[in-house]
């Protein structure tokens, strides 16, 4: 259940920034959780 909430935290993370740069940035966020 976490697991699912950290992808949802990811997904948004890349809409509020969208671009390639936010994917690398929203995956770094998401391995440190």
């Amino acid at each position: 259940m976490k697991s699912y909430f950290i992808l949802l935290m990811f997904l948004l993370c890349i809409i509020m920034n969208s671009g390639n740069a936010a994917i690398m940035k929203c995956s770094i966020a998401a391995e440190q959780n």
